[in-house]
């Protein structure tokens, strides 16, 4: 058997083990004793390749946290998650079709329209792609750019029928502004978080009912998603309180901007969770890996974007009130202040 082994691995061309490295990355990062197991080849023999693959651009080198070398397949998706080859295929056929559809018309589509459009098309032909829910709604995974070209000789068995449904999908949102595509998209699919949030933006954007936008606010606040995600709810709970207390003392509208610039970064915060979420329910994924290899840094990035936004809304608030009780500080209590301002928590 070993020398059998020994002769399937002399066979490989140099193409077919660059080929075979690419497939057993298009799971999750592999570091080099996986893919030598994987592919059925010695790493000495695979180092060369994967330099090469490093050089071509279509891998890179990551480190996890435990400083051993892991190999990522570069895609052309959000946080470089891994797709199939037949997956991106499939992805830029659909694209492709998308875009030509509107050059139909002289136009070139927006990415929120090339983004729903083909999140509709796999919706309704339940077309083996995978889609995540994020910051705007519900989004394919591979990144939809209008001014890419999206070309493939890999043409599916549908390709008529997914050409129909995009024609029938173009004429009925022409013309839609983006909100209003967003908002159907949300209401579509019933969902009332996301159409919840943009409500409230849109009310503290107008500024016209305090009450109003309070009592939205306290909705938001409750169908907050705790379960799996303390962290959320923190600083969810922090943001309710704080525009809370700048309402009762009547800066509410002096601080809108500050307000709506807290609320966006939480919002971005609670979606990267929500595009977790929804990714590791197909099987393709899992939670961990995501975690470790793509969405970690950036989950942790945008949570520390979050809490000073928020840190700075409270230091508001609390100056805020100092400036109405009209309070008479001794150098030591002015002192006090100061630290206890730039304080999170922690």
């Amino acid at each position: 058997m070993a020398n059998v082994n020994e002769r399937d691995k002399e066979r490989k061309t140099p193409k077919e083990i660059k080929q075979k490295i690419l497939e057993a990355l298009n799971n999750k990062p592999l570091n080099a004793q996986e893919i030598s197991k994987e592919i059925n080849s010695n790493w000495s023999t695979v180092k060369n390749y994967v330099d090469e693959l490093i050089e071509e651009k279509k891998i890179k080198e990551i480190i996890a946290t435990d400083k051993i070398s892991y190999y990522q397949k570069i895609t052309e998706t959000y946080y470089n998650i891994p797709i199939t080859q037949k997956q991106e295929n499939l992805f830029k056929f659909l694209f492709n079709a998308i875009i030509q559809e509107y050059r139909k018309n002289n136009k070139l589509p927006r990415k929120t329209d090339l983004a729903k459009d083909s999140v509709d098309v796999i919706n309704k032909l339940k077309l083996n792609l995978p889609t995540a829910w994020y910051i705007y709604g519900q989004i394919p995974l591979m990144i939809p750019d209008p001014t890419k070209e999206f070309q493939t000789t890999d043409i599916p068995p549908n390709a008529e029928e997914i050409k129909k449904l995009i024609s029938t999908i173009v004429k009925i949102n022409n013309g839609m502004k983006v909100r209003e595509r967003e908002n159907n998209h949300y209401l579509e699919h019933n969902n009332q978080y996301y159409l919840l949030k943009n409500n409230l933006l849109n009310k503290i954007d107008s500024m016209k009912d305090e009450k109003e936008i309070i009592n939205l606010l306290t909705e938001f606040y409750l169908a907050c998603p705790i379960s799996n995600y303390p962290e959320i709810f923190d600083l969810t709970d922090r943001f309710y309180l704080v525009v809370n207390k700048l309402e009762k003392i009547n800066k509410f509208k002096e601080h809108k901007l500050d307000i709506l610039l807290s609320l966006d970064v939480l919002w971005k915060f609670i979606s990267s969770f929500l595009f977790l979420e929804s990714l590791s329910k197909i099987p393709q994924y899992n939670k961990d890996d995501l975690l470790q290899f793509n969405l970690g840094s950036a989950i942790e990035t945008k949570r520390y974007c979050a809490e000073e936004n928020i840190s700075n809304l409270e230091s508001i608030y609390l100056s805020e009130l100092s400036m109405d009780l009209n309070l008479e500080l001794s150098k030591e209590a002015l002192g006090i202040r100061e630290i206890m301002s730039g304080w999170d928590g922690r």
